[in-house]
């Protein structure tokens, strides 16, 4: 794959997601925060297993996974399994205004090295077997040599 193809692939996943905060059984119920490309659908698909009504709380178009995980992170002592926390009142509504002003940097950062970075492993795989053998070699070397 071309550096051209690779950006034009970086370029169309840059709004094809969206970051939702998804809340279970009304107020005080638990959230959900996690990425979709049709949020809509997503909910639907976790209403046929969850005995509460859910509703969407916020939706941002344009997320990445470096978003969800960045909220995750905020939120770990919040977590109760997966992606669902057990948040409310004022946390929520820090949480909601995080989701709706997220730097659009931390978007396009996440997809650039999605898009890019299997290239750039494969590279530094390459780089990494030429230095473990120069090592090898190194290390022959130092036996065979002598103490004077």
């Amino acid at each position: 794959m071309t550096n051209q193809e690779r950006l034009d692939i970086y370029c169309n996943r840059l709004n094809r997601q969206s970051l939702y905060v998804i809340r279970a059984g009304g107020v005080g119920g638990p959230v959900k925060i996690g990425l979709s490309q049709n949020v809509t659908d997503r909910m639907v698909q976790l209403q046929v297993g969850c005995p509460f009504d859910l509703e969407i709380l916020a939706e941002r178009p344009g997320g990445s996974v470096g978003m969800e995980q960045a909220l995750h992170c905020f939120l770990e002592h919040y977590h109760l399994r997966g992606e669902w926390f057990s948040i409310s009142g004022r946390d929520l509504k820090v949480v909601l205004r995080l989701v709706s002003t997220m730097s659009d940097a931390l978007r396009e950062r996440d997809l650039f090295y999605q898009t890019f970075m299997p290239a750039y492993n494969a590279n530094n795989r390459r780089m990494s077997d030429a230095y473990q053998r120069a090592k090898e070699v190194s290390k022959k070397a130092r036996r065979n040599s002598r103490p004077l």
